[in-house]
């Protein structure tokens, strides 16, 4: 007897070429997805990163502004510690201004008085009104004679119209003035 299995290998080999497409189906799907989901994951990654420089940019920039802050903070501290030394420094020989008024006005005559003083550098500028020349001249002995004062210099006499005395203006070195002028910073 013989067996005639032709329909059989048929029926096997159009179910082998079904399972073979469905498998080849299958693997391209997979492949499909796959290749799917690792450019969503590259692409959410790349995101990812491109948020981290973003953030980063954006701490930078305020980093730099919190040091220029800063930097502008330390200069207003340097400042203001140097206008604290020379309000020191003027404190502390506050007396000394005083004493050289003080001396100015003992050592004025009484047929003088005084109009204006002005202080340039270390040089003070003294105006006023005496009865005679020799009370300008005795002044400025007796500022030179003084400790605080140094080389009094006579610019100019003007004699006032009717016998009202003379105007002079001298001028003279304060070198005690001068120091703590030099000492704050001030001049």
């Amino acid at each position: 007897m013989s067996i005639n299995l032709l329909p059989w290998r048929d029926y096997a080999l159009k179910h082998n070429k079904q399972t073979f497409k469905l498998l080849l189906i299958c693997a391209c799907f997979i492949g499909i997805s796959i290749i799917s989901l690792s450019y969503v994951y590259l692409n959410y990654q790349s995101n990812q990163q491109q948020k981290r420089i973003q953030f980063l940019k954006t701490t930078m920039t305020d980093l730099t502004k919190n040091i220029q802050n800063i930097q502008n903070l330390e200069k207003i501290e340097e400042n203001l510690f140097a206008r604290i030394n020379i309000i020191q420094t003027l404190q502390k020989y506050r007396s000394n201004i005083v004493e050289i008024f003080n001396t100015i006005a003992f050592k004025t005559p009484q047929k003088m008085y005084l109009t204006s003083l002005k202080m340039t550098n270390n040089t003070l500028m003294i105006s006023g009104i005496s009865a005679h020349n020799n009370y300008i001249s005795e002044f400025m002995r007796q500022l030179e004679l003084s400790a605080k004062f140094q080389n009094p210099h006579l610019i100019g006499v003007h004699t006032l119209p009717m016998d009202q005395g003379n105007r002079f203006e001298l001028s003279v070195q304060a070198e005690i003035l001068s120091s703590i002028l030099n000492k704050s910073g001030l001049k």
